[in-house]
């Protein structure tokens, strides 16, 4: 089995035109292992479906911007 020490170094040696064919191929790839990771977690109901939830908070009046600090 490749390590991933393996895998950098094939990569690293790669032509232009393949590594832009295995860039695309691993957006692909990432994409759909997060879409998986995703609907699992939400089947699980892992995911936060309330703004107070993560602290933030929507006044009725619309959103505000917050003082910067320095």
């Amino acid at each position: 089995m490749l390590t991933v020490r393996d895998i950098e170094r094939a990569i690293s040696q790669l032509p232009i035109d393949d590594l832009a064919r295995f860039r695309n191929w691993f957006d692909e790839f990432d994409a759909k292992a997060w879409d998986k990771q995703f609907e699992k977690d939400a089947k699980l109901g892992k995911l936060i479906t309330s703004p107070t939830a993560t602290g933030l908070f929507l006044p009725s009046d619309g959103i505000r911007q917050l003082p910067c600090h320095q």
